[in-house]
């Protein structure tokens, strides 16, 4: 269905003079923006945080039946390896937002999946923890491209009255992913071994399988996403200033308890992510 507009650079379009835009139920897309780009995002945002929890999922297997690290080892081993994947996400999360403004949202947001497609491709042929740690900055790289681009992509396409709705819309397909993507992942492995492949052959198959789900990703959102950089960006400052600027917003009180919240929420979803499937495993 559509609507119609007149929006302006900014985004804010007054409803009584919209004509012409797309609009999915009470989100409506700028001027450009059509349905095979709504449902493009969409349909990667289903599988886009689940292919970046994969590697929580997965990692007890590689710990156990390829690697055979001890049961008593494995705590300290994945919260090193999520320490390390969380410092080259923070890191690299600025970078991949400044050149996405000068290049477009689709290079580096398939490039995001590419990465996580290299890193599961690598993970279960490690033969130490010490190659576990260097496939896993793969996927640290793929996790923040991917990120980062969800949430900017999500921004860019609606009118400014639709943003809120749109994101929160985006994140519901998150959610749909992560509710049923990791029960079909963790099973992959039994389901090669019960066609007589060997269990180490098996995770490899599994995590291959996953490797070729992320580089389908990719083919689909550079084929479905709006090419070129956001046309509403104007003068672009520095990434330093932009940085500076962000932690200047935090003296507002609203601002601080939005980077609290999130601080608090990302820490959660590290440990359930990577501890909470380690210890079922492990008791299982």
């Amino acid at each position: 269905m559509t609507v119609s507009s007149t929006a302006g650079p900014t985004g804010s379009s007054n409803p009584a003079t919209e004509v012409g835009l797309y609009r999915v139920g009470p989100l409506v897309m700028r001027e450009g923006v059509g349905a095979k780009n709504v449902w493009t995002l969409f349909f990667v945002s289903f599988f886009g945080i689940a292919m970046m929890n994969t590697v929580g999922v997965m990692q007890p297997y590689v710990f156990n039946e390829i690697l055979k690290i001890p049961l008593d080892e494995q705590g300290s081993l994945a919260g090193n390896l999520t320490v390390l994947q969380e410092i080259v996400a923070l890191i690299l999360l600025g970078p991949a937002g400044a050149l996405s403004d000068r290049f477009g949202r689709k290079p580096i947001f398939g490039t995001g999946f590419l990465l996580l497609g290299l890193g599961y491709c690598l993970y279960p042929l490690a033969n130490a923890s010490w190659e576990l740690a260097i496939f896993r900055l793969f996927i640290a790289a793929g996790v923040s491209c991917v990120n980062v681009m969800l949430v900017a992509v999500a921004n860019d396409y609606p009118i400014e009255r639709s943003r809120a709705k749109m994101i929160a819309a985006v994140f519901i397909f998150n959610g749909l992913g992560i509710a049923s993507l990791p029960r079909l992942i963790g099973g992959l492995p039994n389901r090669f071994i019960e066609m007589g492949i060997d269990p180490v052959w098996a995770g490899r198959f599994a995590f291959w399988c996953v490797t070729a789900l992320c580089v389908t990703l990719a083919a689909i959102l550079v084929w479905g996403l709006r090419p070129g950089a956001p046309s509403q960006l104007g003068k672009r400052e520095p990434l330093l200033a932009t940085l500076k600027i962000g932690l200047a917003a935090g003296r507002n009180p609203r601002v601080a308890l939005a980077y609290t919240a999130g601080l608090v929420s990302r820490a959660d979803l590290a440990v359930v992510s990577t501890f909470l499937t380690l210890w079922l495993v492990q008791e299982g």
